[in-house]
């Protein structure tokens, strides 16, 4: 080993020394950086030109990069037109390859700051940085910043939670009018989708729905509206890329302000007039996630929203590209940063960290009602006197026989006594209105006395009458009246004249035996049956 090799050991070990002596800074976190960032749709991937969980850069790339791992075989970085934009910030957490011209030189108007992964090994000998080996000519030391134990500058599991997340709302977004086809064209070689067509929503957003078709087509499509202003109302255009594992994009994008001025594929520091988004999904899957790979084979204007997919950039491109994986294989890139006025609050969440103090039951479990329901005071009570049945009830005769003892047989000679004939209904009432009432209406029909207008019989007719009939007359009184009415003109020609006032029947004179003869027989009937109905 000779001197010189004894001096470059010596030198690598001072370098080393002086980065594990906190020679280069923490990189701290985006958010320090971007304070307004949560306003913004794409959140703080809309202050990057790439923004990628890997990016592989083969042409030129005029913006700044955050990705978790870069393969960069040409040089990068935002160039200085204007001097408007103050810091050029990159964040760089992994790494294959990078160019030496890489980053852009500061000067009195723009420094940069670039963020390196923990992960990677820095070097500094006086003006000379290096990453991995590699010299990074256009940096100093001032400009060098990485990731310190366990912080990182941007969690990227976290930001494509939240970007894969937006994307799908994004898609979900309602649009005014029905998803724009090619059909909507009258001339297929000037096509425009003019903003004029659209109101902004109450957050000042317009959203286009375009089916897959529209952007395969190798004619201009102009979206006709944009304003210059960065206060200008955001424009959201979903592209149904149709589930296609490769999506491939030949319509060149132009753009025409609203004051009727057009706008050219450029490199600037100046984004106030970038108010527009394409958010590529798919809406055959499940997630509406596009996970394919997207062809942009013509010149594109507007920032990309693609966070399953990989953007594989062969034209010249103005804007954010947002991707998992993003390849700049042709053309160059402009950065173009997504402004947003739209006042819709966006923000990724920072990795969880488990709760300080584990959640608490409540102090205090949840009482049952300090009163449970009680039941009735007073429980429904039985009726204090419980119906009665009817004070007499339908008995069987008042004198029932006595065992052993025939029963008096009456005389067959001896008149009915009207007193006797009590057959058993309680219900019947004394007669008040010199006429008897039908305790049988449902058995015995009344029979009203012939009025002279029939051949001289009696005429049955069914009872309906009512307790203020007075004609009703009961069976028994009926046959009395026949037997007399056929006894008043005896065989001998004698007239019985005294058998109304005399009593019920006669009880005198030769008809008293035909009288009781026919008035037994109808009695035995009239008695059998409510006998035999009482035994039912």
């Amino acid at each position: 080993m000779n001197a010189a090799d004894l001096e470059e050991i010596e030198q690598t070990f001072s370098i080393l020394t002086r980065v594990n002596n906190d020679a280069v800074k923490d990189g701290g976190n985006v958010l320090t950086d971007f304070p307004s960032a949560n306003n913004n749709l794409l959140n703080y991937a809309a202050y990057f030109h790439i923004f990628a969980n890997s990016a592989s850069l083969k042409a030129h790339t005029n913006g700044n990069l955050a990705v978790g791992s870069l393969d960069g075989q040409v040089n990068f970085g935002t160039k200085i037109h204007t001097g408007t934009l103050e810091r050029d910030i990159h964040y760089i957490q992994d790494l294959s390859d990078i160019a030496h011209s890489s980053f852009i030189k500061k000067n009195d108007v723009r420094d940069n700051k670039v963020v390196f992964g923990n992960e990677l090994k820095l070097g500094l000998s006086g003006d000379k940085l290096t990453v991995c080996g590699i010299h990074l000519d256009h940096l100093t030391e001032d400009e060098l910043f990485q990731d310190k134990d366990n912080n990182k500058y941007i969690d990227f599991n976290s930001a494509f939670e939240f970007l894969r997340n937006q994307s799908v709302n994004l898609a979900g977004m309602e649009s005014e009018r029905e998803p724009v086809t090619n059909n909507e064209f009258t001339d297929f070689n000037k096509r425009v989708i003019s903003l004029k067509d659209y109101t902004p929503n109450e957050a000042n957003v317009i959203v286009i729905n375009l089916s897959a078709e529209v952007l395969r087509g190798n004619t201009p499509l102009t979206i006709d509206g944009i304003s210059k202003d960065k206060t200008g109302t955001t424009v959201i255009i979903n592209v149904d890329t149709g589930g296609d594992d490769s999506y491939s994009m030949s319509s060149p994008i132009k753009i025409k302000y609203n004051d009727g001025t057009d706008r050219h594929n450029q490199e600037t520091e100046i984004f106030d007039d970038n108010h527009l988004l394409w958010n590529f999904y798919n809406s055959k899957s499940s997630d509406k996630l596009y996970r394919g790979a997207i062809e942009m084979n013509a010149t594109f204007q507007g920032s990309v929203l693609a966070p399953a997919a990989t953007v594989n950039v062969h034209h010249n491109l103005d804007g954010n590209i947002v991707a998992n994986d993003v390849n700049i294989v042709g053309g160059e890139t402009h950065r173009w940063d997504f402004q947003d006025e739209s006042e819709v609050v966006t923000v990724i969440p920072e990795p969880e960290k488990p709760d300080p103090e584990p959640e608490k039951p409540d102090p205090e479990p949840e009482k049952p009602d300090p009163e449970p329901e009680k039941p009735d005071p007073e429980p429904e009570k039985p009726d204090p006197e419980p119906e009665k049945p009817d004070p007499e009830p339908e008995n069987p005769d008042p004198d029932p026989e006595e065992p052993g003892e025939e029963p008096e047989k009456p005389d067959p000679t001896d008149p009915p006594n009207p007193d006797d004939l009590d057959i058993g209904d309680p219900n019947l009432k004394p007669d008040t209105d010199g006429e008897a009432e039908n305790p049988f209406p449902d058995l015995i029909p009344d029979v009203t006395p012939d009025n002279g207008d029939s051949d001289g019989g009696s005429t049955v007719t069914q009872s309906t009458s009512k307790p203020d009939n007075p004609v009703t007359t009961t069976r028994v009184e009926t046959l009395a009246k026949e037997v007399s009415a056929s006894a008043a003109t005896p065989s001998n020609g004698r007239a019985i004249t005294n058998a109304a006032s005399e009593g019920f029947l006669p009880k005198t004179g030769a008809a008293r035996s035909g009288v009781l003869g026919i008035l037994g027989t109808s009695l035995m009937t009239i008695v059998g049956a409510f006998g035999y109905k009482r035994r039912k």
